[in-house]
């Protein structure tokens, strides 16, 4: 006596109807086999679609530079392969080879050509290539919706509107592939060029793929467009496969070398009595929060002991 798995049987009947089988029922099996592959996994895929401009939001290290790097990567690619392919025309009739287009980004890249995006570009003080891709990586850390109003500077801010606003145009067809937290974070020049944008919500690990869950979003910087769900958020989001060699053509820390050199403060503490658990420091920036604090106490009677001596 033996036992057969479910699997095993299933492979066992599909090669007796293959061989016992006439045609029309193999047609039969294997429409209905890839309808329920299609039912169950691809449908729950999306292809996320890169246009002149398409924003990436969502939480910290949710994987939002990731997945817009790779599309980032991947719009570059095929831009690049018909460049290569115009240029080939171009030497049989003996033109003037195009522009060839680049890759620009606000973040080092690992083991693939680019170029720094600076001040200059955002400013359009130097022009982008033609058909070149852009990847701009935390963008409120660029540009937030607080400079508008804080810097009061009409160059910086028509300049910024003008980029974005034309950016297809001054790149003879290129894209912008931007990320950041919250799209409501953002200068008013990138939202006013944003209608979607495609929400992170996380990543799947795998050892050679990885899978996002995110989804499409609409927005409108009047606030006119809301959006609503009569489920649970996460039952509506959608799948997309990508390379996890994306993750070696970035430091996903990058920024932390403005923190690295930092002194470290790294006390710690283990309580063993109810008595010890009060919050004897109340950490705040509210001064007359912060005075509650036995740290500020602490601050006053030193000083004041300075001043004695």
């Amino acid at each position: 006596m033996f036992s057969v798995s479910a699997s095993s049987f299933c492979l066992l009947f599909f090669l007796r109807v293959c061989f016992m089988g006439n045609f029309s029922t193999i047609v039969l099996i294997v429409g209905f086999a890839f309808f329920l592959f299609w039912f169950f996994v691809l449908r729950k895929f999306k292809v996320p679609k890169i246009g002149a401009i398409t924003m990436f939001t969502g939480g910290v290290k949710s994987g939002k530079s990731a997945v817009s790097l790779y599309f980032a990567l991947k719009a570059y690619k095929r831009i690049l392969r018909r460049w290569k392919i115009s240029c080939f025309f171009s030497r049989l009739r003996r033109k003037e080879l195009p522009e060839k287009p680049l890759l620009y980004s606000n973040i080092p890249l690992c083991k693939i050509d680019y170029c720094e995006l600076t001040r200059d570009h955002l400013l359009r003080k130097r022009r982008l290539n033609f058909g070149s891709v852009v990847f701009l990586d935390e963008a409120s850390l660029v540009a937030d919706s607080m400079l508008g109003k804080e810097v009061r500077d009409s160059n910086i801010n028509n300049n910024l509107l003008l980029f974005f606003k034309l950016f297809g145009h001054m790149t003879h067809g290129g894209c912008c592939v931007i990320n950041s937290h919250c799209i409501s974070d953002l200068h008013y020049a990138l939202k006013r060029t944003t209608s979607t944008y495609y929400y992170v919500h996380s990543i799947g690990r795998m050892p050679l793929l990885k899978i996002a869950r995110l989804r499409e979003e609409k927005y409108s910087d009047d606030g006119t467009v809301v959006n609503t769900y009569n489920e649970d958020v996460e039952d509506s989001l959608k799948k997309v496969a990508f390379s996890s060699r994306v993750f070696k053509k970035f430091d996903s820390f990058c920024f932390s070398y403005f923190t690295d050199n930092l002194a470290v403060q790294n006390n710690e503490f283990y309580n063993t009595e109810r008595s010890q658990l009060k919050a004897r420091n109340l950490v705040s920036f509210r001064p007359a929060f912060y005075e509650l604090s036995e740290d500020y106490k602490k601050e006053v009677s030193l000083n004041e002991k300075k001043v004695c001596k």
